[in-house]
């Protein structure tokens, strides 16, 4: 027979032809559908009938739960055929609001959702399944399903009932019964509570509520389905015991705000949060992790929320956080990364001179002091020359005067540079030599170099470099290995060692200059300096700030009873900048870029560390070998 079907919109492909069809009945039999269409015209379409499902009425969306010890009700009462929201059904159709004989689904006044069953289909069965969400913002573990069952129209020839099935495992106590008793003023009360579940976050579950005609013969009662209520179950957590992230970090740019802010709770034994607990909360990263400093918070509601995460240092992966608060047991994130920028820092010279073309930073050289007796009264000179093809200042004397007689010592003070606050880091690079005139021999013991810096105009300098002379000593000028300095310490050279170039990493300054003082007594033995340059890189938005780098150059020999010094070169790094070496053996300070090494017998692996004021670590090793000192073997009686 024809029965009431609510319009719906069917779109069907023929031959390329897109036809919209809008039926208000449909006539079945086993074997085909027949549709009429808006233009009058009939079509018919032979389908297999297991092939086609007509899905109708379907509910929208789910039934959120957002709040705990609560329960949130679907009355069903006054649905009229469309269902509450987060419900669908299937089998016996609507029929209407007043109480008939005629089998399917009913919507009578304070009765929620009444099913008349009959033998004819589709009213021979019918189901309705709600979906229900966690909106809560965490885990679930209980839920209490609860609604009521009752009868409407009484008639004792059947036995239909309600039930009841859901994805969270058995609920079969939910299970209703016929009861003629019972009314929608006096229901049965059907309740179940679960306990161990695993309901996460913005995910969902299902109950499913089921009847038929029911046994016996004859006709079957109108039944009644109302109230239908869930409520997740929450103990009230007073005494928390652990930390728990409620919202894990996410992979981030460096300098860029994490999002969405991670959020760690106060929870109990059962994973409940302590909504009323007070304190603070820190979050720190994971020992290879840097460019963050540690943060604060204090918990609202029982939850610490961190929204100012930024890291300056990039890339690093597999970072994690630990969020410690006292008396509580620490959590530990998942993993995340912080990616680079894809910009460029940018670098540019600040001022530099090279002694030939370039000469824009200026100097003013001092008052020799004289230094011993004797001697020719030969004259401090400091000037420009050229050496090995290129311009250089040179500091020398006048005079070959004997070893050990009056020379002369004299400071060259380079002009004091501003504007330097603009730039996240400046790099000092210069280098220094020692030659002989001719043939003539180098720096002797007691002639030396050094070099002080000063940030605040010369009213304070700090020594970074000191090269000592040596008998004869002579090394050329190099472009390589660089040698990093630090102004936490006082580098120092002696023969035989040659390195030429240097570097000084600043931060936070404003302002800079230096001098060198250098002491010679004849024209034979020349301290000279070249290509002192500053050199500034801006870390703008969107601009990588790498982590630092450490180079302690290639394996090297030296031989037996001698000193040697270690060198390390160091880049990228935020001052100010610690350094750790191991071992100590035969070190003169673990605490410095280039310590000295002696009395070392046998060869041994150093390794260095730095940490800068990111708390970026970095590292690198170096073998150094010990060569027997050379024998004098007789090959013929002397």
């Amino acid at each position: 027979g024809e029965v009431p079907f609510p319009a719906i919109v069917v779109t069907l492909f023929f031959e390329s032809i897109l036809i919209n069809t809008n039926f208000s009945t449909f006539k079945g039999t086993d074997k085909f559908f027949l549709f009429k269409l808006k233009r009058n015209k009939k079509l018919s379409f032979a389908f297999p009938f297991f092939l086609f499902l007509v899905t109708y009425n379907l509910g929208l969306a789910q039934v959120n739960i957002s709040v705990t010890n609560t329960f949130v009700t679907t009355s069903w009462d006054g649905w009229n055929g469309t269902n509450p929201t987060g419900f669908t059904r299937t089998g016996a159709n609507y029929v209407g609001t007043t109480a008939m004989t005629t089998g399917g689904l009913y919507s009578i006044a304070v009765n929620g959702l009444g099913y008349q069953p009959s033998g004819t289909s589709p009213a021979t069965s019918m189901t309705t399944t709600g979906t229900f969400q966690n909106t809560t913002g965490s885990t679930q573990t209980s839920v209490t399903i609860e609604y009521h069952a009752f009868n409407i129209v009484n008639r004792t020839s059947r036995t239909p009932g309600w039930s009841v099935t859901s994805s969270l495992g058995s609920v079969s106590s939910l299970n209703w019964t016929y009861n003629s008793a019972s009314s929608n003023i006096s229901p049965d009360i059907k309740t179940i509570t679960l306990t161990g579940l695993n309901i996460t976050n913005n995910s969902t579950f299902t109950v499913t509520w089921a009847s038929d005609r029911g046994a016996g013969s004859g006709s079957s009662p109108l039944i009644g389905l109302r109230n239908i209520s869930v409520k997740f179950n929450v103990t009230a957590c007073t005494s928390p015991t652990a930390l728990s992230f409620l919202t894990q970090p996410s992979n981030v740019l460096q300098n860029a705000t994490m999002s969405p802010a991670v959020q760690v709770a106060a929870v109990c034994a059962d994973n409940t949060i302590a909504s009323g607990y007070t304190g603070t909360l820190t979050l720190t990263v994971n020992a290879t992790g840097c460019g963050y400093l540690a943060q604060t918070v204090s918990f609202v509601n029982g939850i610490g929320t961190f929204n100012s995460i930024v890291f300056t240092r990039s890339p690093q992966s597999n970072l994690s956080f630990t969020a410690t608060s006292s008396g509580l047991t620490s959590a530990t994130s998942t993993s995340f990364n912080v990616n680079a920028p894809a910009g460029a820092p940018t670098v540019s010279t600040i001022i530099e001179n090279n002694f030939d073309a370039t000469q824009t930073w200026g100097y003013s050289v001092g008052s020799a002091i004289s230094v011993g007796s004797g001697g020719s009264a030969g004259v401090d000179v400091v000037g420009i020359v050229t050496e090995a093809g290129t311009g250089v200042l040179r500091k020398s004397f006048s005079v070959n005067n004997t070893s050990g007689e009056r020379g002369s010592k004299n400071t060259v003070t380079f002009d004091n540079v501003i504007g330097l606050s603009t730039y996240s880091s400046i790099d000092f690079t210069f280098n220094v030599f020692s030659f002989g005139s001719g043939s003539g021999p180098g720096n002797d013991s007691g002639e030396d170099f050094s070099l002080d810096v000063s940030t605040d105009n010369g009213a304070t300098w700090t020594s970074v470099l000191i090269q000592y002379g040596f008998n004869n000593r002579i090394f050329p000028l190099s472009a390589s290995p660089i040698t990093s300095l630090s102004l936490s310490s006082i580098t120092s050279s002696s023969s035989p060692d040659t390195k030429s170039a240097f570097l000084l990493t600043l931060t936070g300054v404003s302002q800079f200059r230096f001098r060198f003082t250098a002491q010679n007594n004849r024209s034979e033995e020349n301290w000279a300096i070249d290509n002192p340059k500053l050199t500034g890189t801006t870390y703008g938005v969107g601009v990588p700030f790498n982590l630092p780098i450490v180079d302690l150059g290639s394996d090297f020999q030296f031989c037996f009873g001698n000193s040697a010094q270690l060198s390390s070169t160091v880049t990228s790094v935020l001052n100010p900048t610690t350094y750790s070496w191991t071992p100590s053996i035969w070190l003169n300070n673990v605490n410095i870029p280039n310590p000295t090494i002696t009395g070392l017998t046998t060869s041994q692996i150093y390794s260095l560390s730095i940490t800068d004021a990111d708390n970026c670590i970095a590292s690198d090793q170096v073998l150094v070998s010990v060569l027997n000192s050379p024998s004098i073997i007789f090959l013929s009686p002397p």
